[in-house]
């Protein structure tokens, strides 16, 4: 006897992709028929996205439009798939532990399936739903969660180191290489979907708690509007999508399918990638072009590209190089590694791993006054690109516009303001960073502010992850400015009067080449 229909809400938060989505495979679990894409009479898959105004409220301060203006195309796209397959997008406004409750109660769902969250604010949302849905009557409703934001499951790891996460890098790959392979991805979506099919709230916008659900991507597939008035333009104005959309930054599985396409297709390219050797000033200049990095981490923040994807296609294309090449941390499965390193910490510290006070990581520095005058004007010249520094201030601008800085331009800015030039707490940069950059991620952003202040990881006066005695990276300022060209929309002349920050020296070039759209 086949088992009773199941109506299941696929609720996406990132993991905004089709491909490697355990989560979904979970929703269709007894859904379809035993060739596993046909649907089952009865059976429904009602695909729910929840603008969380924890996340999109421009008062919050959490999000800049650039990165929301990622999130909807990857939304947009996330449709379009969804459409192709035969079912369609929901996309809900309201917190989710209201929205969900009420959409489970009203379509009536027997399953909520999604992806884990391991950030303290996921993790918290996540339990608060499930409460909120116990507390509504829904406690015979089957949550299921599955791991897939990361290549191994934080708490499998934390377990077998015992109890913690290990600090350092070396640490980590010693532990992940007890830990054996990451698993394979999940298998691909099928060609045809389950139809959301109807219920009370099946067509959005009459439901207590989700009035304003929609149904996204009509017939054009075009990116919703910003949700919200309050979101005006960028200083940059009306050109900062475009901006963006040249510097090859657009949301969405397809774009980041395409960009890991790219990535493998050059075999010799991998086997040489030397992160701190890529070249900041590269704009369009691909992975086969050997200048560039990918690109992709914008999609490993909002999920439209699978990290198990990335490593398996990575290594598999690495494997087919001949020659010797690159090891971790410097290749381009070392970048997956530090990434799941820190996200480790991230998960076993809680909170505490964001901010200086109470971190067991990270010293405790004295930045001074930090709610007077001259610190506060010091960090408001470096958030707006008029320090005089040309290749600062022109990074800044870049990063307000396009939400996208290659790493060495982020090691010279953050050594700018922290420990180099400005003496500035690195929580403050972590602050702006996290609302500017389109893959602004609560581990790497935290962790990678603390190294580049010295105050975590990295404590030696050199240049982050150089050898003691080395060129530090605000030293090298002079010799950056010289990589700057008039005409890239960026670099403006210094101020007459600039604010209180040090001057440049030596004298700057009076020919500049910018770091403009740097990969």
């Amino acid at each position: 006897m086949p088992p009773p229909p199941v109506r299941s809400v696929l609720w996406f938060r990132k993991g905004l992709r089709l491909h490697d989505n355990p989560a979904l495979l979970a929703a269709l679990e007894d859904a379809t028929e035993e060739d596993g894409a046909t649907p089952r009479p009865g059976c429904a898959l009602l695909p729910l996205f929840c603008l969380d105004p924890w996340f999109v409220d421009p008062a919050a301060g959490r999000v800049g439009r650039v990165r929301l203006s990622f999130l909807l195309e990857s939304l947009a796209d996330l449709a379009a798939s969804l459409r192709k397959r035969g079912s369609r997008l929901v996309v809900a406004r309201g917190a989710p532990e209201t929205v969900l409750p009420a959409v489970v109660q009203e379509w009536g769902a027997t399953r909520l399936c999604f992806e884990g969250c391991h950030e303290p604010y996921g993790r918290a949302r996540d339990a608060a739903v499930v409460a909120a849905l116990a507390g509504a009557g829904g406690s015979d409703v089957d949550v299921r969660s599955r791991d897939g934001a990361t290549l191994w499951d934080p708490a499998v790891l934390v377990a077998l180191n015992g109890g913690a996460a290990p600090s350092t890098y070396a640490a980590f790959q010693k532990l992940v290489a007890r830990a054996g392979p990451p698993p394979d991805p999940a298998a691909d979506a099928p060609t045809t979907l389950p139809e959301p099919g109807s219920g009370s709230g099946g067509s959005g916008g009459s439901g207590r708690g989700w009035e304003g659900a929609s149904w996204l991507g009509g017939g054009d597939g075009c990116a919703p509007s910003l949700p919200d008035p309050g979101w005006g333009a960028d200083e940059e104005g009306t050109a900062a999508g475009a901006a963006r959309r040249s510097a090859r930054l657009v949301g969405g599985e397809t774009s980041a399918l395409a960009g890991l396409a790219e990535a493998v297709a050059s075999p010799a390219w991998l086997r040489s990638f030397d992160k701190p050797k890529t070249d900041p000033t590269e704009a369009s200049a691909g992975p086969g072009a050997g200048a560039g990095t990918t690109q992709l981490s914008p999609h490993l923040k909002f999920g439209t590209l699978s990290p198990r994807r990335m490593w398996r296609d990575v290594s598999a294309a690495r494997a087919a190089a001949s020659g010797p090449g690159t090891d971790p941390p410097v290749s381009l499965a070392g970048q997956l590694l530090w990434r799941e390193h820190f996200s480790l910490l991230l998960y076993s510290h809680g909170d505490r791993f964001t901010r200086m006070e109470g971190n067991p990581v990270c010293r405790q520095i004295d930045w001074g006054a930090v709610d007077e005058e001259p610190y506060r004007s010091r960090l408001a010249a470096w958030k707006a690109g008029t320090t005089g520094y040309p290749a600062v201030d022109a990074w800044m601008r870049q990063l307000r516009a396009t939400g996208w800085l290659h790493h060495l331009a982020r090691h010279v800015v953050a050594c700018f303001l922290t420990r180099g030039d400005l003496w500035v707490s690195w929580e403050e940069g972590r602050d702006w960073f996290d609302l500017c950059l389109v893959d602004a991620d609560p581990a790497l952003n935290a962790a990678n502010w603390m190294w580049l202040s010295c105050s975590a990881f990295h404590h030696q006066a050199g240049p982050p992850g150089g050898r003691a005695g080395e060129e530090r990276e605000t030293d090298a300022l002079p010799r950056r400015n010289a990589l700057v060209v008039p005409s890239r929309p960026f670099v403006r002349p210094p101020p007459d009067v600039r604010p209180r920050c040090p001057p440049p020296t030596p004298p700057l070039p009076e020919s500049l080449n910018p770091p403009h759209l740097c990969p």
